[in-house]
């Protein structure tokens, strides 16, 4: 049986862009645009994952995190956030920088605490990991299989 993933965020070229991917690799997508219409298809669909949005209008993605941590119902469902907060630095002209799973090279703003890596800014949003905008496809692909991976020791 395949693996359902929720990805909430409101950029639609981002949705398309995970969806497109993801759906290759097997796995049945559903989407949200909101943290509200996210909530509902948490209750209603029980996916397997969710990645979601930090910045969207109205309630922020971490707040869903929060909620979904708290309930028993739901607090096992794995989190990969995926943020434009985080700034990455990655193959910048194919020779400087190499990119590794969650070893990227991040520097935080706002109220996150600074991180250099993925698992500082996973950990800041109690998520099990995180991936800063812009990414590469196949750095997603990686970790949402790691994280699976994960969940299965």
């Amino acid at each position: 049986m395949s693996k359902k993933i929720l990805i909430i965020d409101d950029e639609r070229g981002v949705v398309l862009l995970l969806k497109t991917c993801l759906a290759k690799k097997g796995y049945v997508i559903e989407t949200a645009s909101s943290v509200s219409e996210g909530a509902q298809k948490i209750l209603n669909g029980h996916p397997d994952m969710i990645i979601t949005d930090d910045i969207m209008p109205g309630v922020k993605g971490s707040a869903l995190v929060d909620i979904i941590k708290q309930s028993d119902e739901t607090k096992h469902i794995p989190i990969i956030m995926i943020s434009g907060k985080g700034e990455m630095l990655w193959d910048e002209k194919q020779e400087k920088f190499k990119w590794s799973p969650n070893n990227p090279m991040a520097k935080t703003r706002g109220d996150i605490p600074d991180g250099k890596t993925a698992e500082a800014l996973a950990a800041a949003y109690n998520v099990d990991d995180f991936i800063p905008k812009p990414f590469k496809t196949e750095m997603v692909e990686q970790i949402v299989e790691e994280v699976f991976a994960r969940q299965n020791k």
